[in-house]
């Protein structure tokens, strides 16, 4: 009996290994190994090694209760314990800043399950392609919304074409943006990114060349995209200075400011369902007001809700972004 009890010791002690072995190897323990096979062998010492510090091993090892095999979120770059290996960054881009505050990596994507906005995204061509003619999706709110990108495709002003004409006129461009938005150069940097600097093509005929920059304004979760032209006549110089006179004399018109914060997006959205539960908000087209509107406030946000669409009713909510004030009023679906 003393031999029997040795030899179940013994099988019972193999197979312990055995199984540590195979879970060390499915994950990852041992670089080039694989359980699907990788072309190494496991030699007789990798089998029957130390038992005695088989168990403090198994206890290092944390091993999901279930592994879903069919995740399509997961990344390649994870082991079977979900786990990204610490030497290796999903994307290899430096953290951008907004307000001072750095984006995680995990939210620079399109993921439209977000549960409150990411804030400003940037692009990776990874997550996100830095194309601004062929942008990938917009963050939630903004995920409804088509034609330019409510995300940053030009970090560190990546975008700016090395053509000479283009170059002058994007230093105008910095140069006077902050006097036609009204913001003062700490917020000018704060709050816009840059997004595209063009020549626009007009074809035969005009008396003038026209070129644009488009970019975003960014105030916690509320973006807003804009753009800013300049006509350079023909004749008139291709310069830096003559750039900067036409901003100012047939650029865009001048803004309002910023005001001091804006509410969350939470609150608006309990002000949308309180005018009505199936409200939505216009996320697309939030007003930046210009400086000649009698409008007292800076930004506003519009919503809408289907009454009777057959009888043209509605109920409609222009909401101010600054104080969240606004009257739920009955208003026409559309203009007849």
């Amino acid at each position: 009996m003393p031999e029997w009890d040795a030899t179940i010791g013994e099988v019972t002690g193999m197979l312990r290994s055995v199984s540590l072995a195979i879970l060390l190897l499915s994950s990852g323990a041992f670089p080039g190994c694989s359980g699907s096979g990788g072309g190494h062998g496991i030699d007789e010492a990798d089998v029957h090694g130390d038992l005695a510090g088989a168990d403090s091993v198994v206890d290092s090892i944390a091993i999901p209760d279930t592994v879903d095999l069919e995740d399509d979120n997961r990344s390649d770059l994870q082991d079977v314990r979900g786990e990204i290996p610490p030497d290796v960054s999903p994307v290899d881009v430096p953290d951008a800043e907004v307000g001072g505050a750095d984006i995680p990596i995990e939210q620079r994507s399109g993921d439209d399950t977000l549960p409150t906005p990411a804030g400003l995204l940037v692009c990776d061509d990874v997550t996100l392609p830095c194309d601004f003619d062929n942008p990938g999706p917009n963050p939630w709110p903004y995920d409804s919304c088509t034609g330019n990108p409510f995300y940053h495709v030009c970090p560190g002003d990546s975008c700016v074409p090395q053509d000479a004409t283009l170059q002058a006129f994007h230093a105008a461009w910095k140069k006077q943006a902050p006097d036609l938005l009204n913001l003062s150069p700490e917020e000018f940097a704060e709050h816009i990114f840059l997004n595209h600097v063009m020549e626009w093509p007009l074809g035969e005929g005009h008396a003038y060349r026209l070129f644009r920059i488009d970019f975003l304004m960014v105030m916690d979760w509320v973006i807003v995209r804009e753009n800013h032209t300049a006509k350079i006549y023909t004749g008139e110089p291709l310069t830096e200075e003559q750039f900067e006179k036409a901003l100012q004399e047939n650029g865009s018109p001048k803004k309002k400011g910023l005001p001091v914060s804006v509410v969350s997006l939470d609150e608006v959205l309990e002000k949308f369902s309180a005018c009505h539960p199936d409200m939505q908000g216009d996320f697309c087209h939030i007003f930046w007001h210009k400086a000649s509107d009698p409008e007292a406030l800076k930004l506003h946000l519009n919503g809408k809700a289907d009454m009777d669409l057959g009888a043209n009713s509605c109920l409609s909510l222009r909401l101010d972004l600054e104080t969240g004030e606004g009257d739920c009023l009955e208003d026409v679906c559309y203009v007849e």
